[in-house]
């Protein structure tokens, strides 16, 4: 059994390049285009790992990832946030403590390269996940 990955992003052409890429290679996945959607179906569904956007409309997605944080289950999900924002930014300041598995810059990230960082997190290509089911 494949793992189930939720993908939050606002870029509607960007939520199904992800989403199409991850499928085809066998993944559950779960989208969401906004933070209370992503809230909902992430408490709800307990995904294996979140690649989550930070600018999102309504509840941005540091506020998702501070909350996600405080939950019993949210508190050790690994999430990778998928941004343009640069690391230095001030908005980040609140999510960084939290530990994100990775911080990807969308322009200086393909899709490949977001889905072997995913890969990496759910250690996929050794199989590590699927031993542990």
């Amino acid at each position: 059994m494949m793992p189930t990955i939720l993908i939050v992003e606002d870029d509607s052409a960007l939520l199904k390049a992800l989403a199409f890429i991850f499928k085809t290679s066998g993944y559950n996945v779960l989208t969401a285009e906004t933070g209370e959607k992503a809230l909902k179906i992430a408490l709800a569904q307990k995904p294996q790992l979140i690649i989550l956007d930070i600018i999102l409309p309504g509840i941005r997605g540091t506020e998702v990832f501070n909350r996600l944080r405080k939950d019993p289950w949210g508190k050790d999900v690994p999430v990778i946030m998928l941004t343009n924002l640069e690391p230095d930014d001030d908005v980040l300041s609140s999510c960084i403590g939290q530990e994100p598995k990775y911080y990807l810059i969308k322009s200086q990230s393909s899709l490949q390269e977001i889905k072997e960082k995913t890969e990496e997190v759910l250690k996929i290509g050794k199989y590590e996940y699927l031993k542990t089911l």
